[in-house]
């Protein structure tokens, strides 16, 4: 009995699924690293929390932007327009552009930076209310806060 052209495509048919399965578990295994991988998050500038404040609106940019594009004009018209409140009320412009730049890493990037931002809050014993402006990509950043304290999740919006 010998190989037969049945038995050489049969073998090559394998082979092919093989390689192509091999490179499709090892490519997506690589790219799953270097999305979580751990890194330091020492180039993000996070604005002082006041801790008096009662209300409190954080703006995000999107992929590839910075917060002087957009979110920072944002920012000082929403604090003009709340500063007569007899509240206090703190609205801050996130740049987290180092961070949103890989189309690979910016939703686990957004969602640790979050995590940051919610230790940070925390920490406002007078705080009625908190505001989220996310912008594209931006909304990744506001996504984690009410998972990371189920004490602040009725407060958002």
């Amino acid at each position: 009995m010998g190989w037969n052209n049945e038995n050489w495509i049969m073998l090559l048919l394998m082979l092919l699924v093989i390689i192509l399965g091999l490179g499709f578990v090892l490519g997506s295994s690589s790219i799953m690293a270097y999305m979580y991988w751990p890194i330091s998050y020492s180039k993000l500038a996070i604005p002082a929390i006041n801790t008096n404040a009662k209300h409190i609106m954080l703006i995000a940019h999107g992929i590839g932007d910075t917060a002087s594009n957009w979110s920072d004009t944002l920012q000082q018209t929403l604090q003009q327009q709340f500063s007569h409140e007899d509240d206090k009320v703190q609205v801050i412009s996130l740049d987290w552009n180092p961070y949103s730049t890989s189309s690979f890493r910016y939703s686990v990037d957004g969602k640790r930076i979050g995590a940051l931002l919610a230790e940070k809050i925390l920490v406002s014993a007078e705080l009625k209310s908190l505001h989220l402006i996310g912008h594209s990509c931006g909304s990744f950043v506001f996504k984690e806060l009410p998972h990371q304290h189920q004490a602040i999740a009725g407060q958002i919006s």
